[in-house]
């Protein structure tokens, strides 16, 4: 019998593990995750700062709450996220580690 089939937190562990690679394996979400890695931001100052249509933007969002990265709330009109998880940071720091993530000062 492997390891996977024996231990049920190993198999927990890994699923963890895949959603947040998931959340992590597109540039537009990383540089997302970068601009509100320290707090909470509009969809609008999102849409400026990635440059991308609405359409695009939401989409990445949607991803990023249904892997529970990312949580919105509203006030008013306005729709605020910010991370969710607490492994975003020390993985978005490994990763500029690596490969000299510099997007915002949060990771200097």
């Amino acid at each position: 019998m492997s390891l996977l089939q024996s231990d049920p937190c190993v198999t927990a562990s890994a699923l963890q593990a895949a959603c947040l690679l998931k959340g992590l394996a597109h540039r537009t979400r990383i540089l997302i995750l970068c601009r509100i890695l320290n707090e909470e931001v509009s969809a609008g100052d999102l849409a400026a700062y990635t440059c991308l249509r609405p359409s695009v933007l939401s989409a990445h969002l949607a991803r990023l709450v249904e892997l529970s990265l990312v949580t919105m709330r509203r006030v008013g009109q306005l729709i605020l996220y910010r991370v969710a998880s607490p492994v975003i940071e020390p993985m978005l720091r490994a990763l500029s580690a690596v490969y000299a993530l510099r997007q915002t000062s949060v990771l200097r």
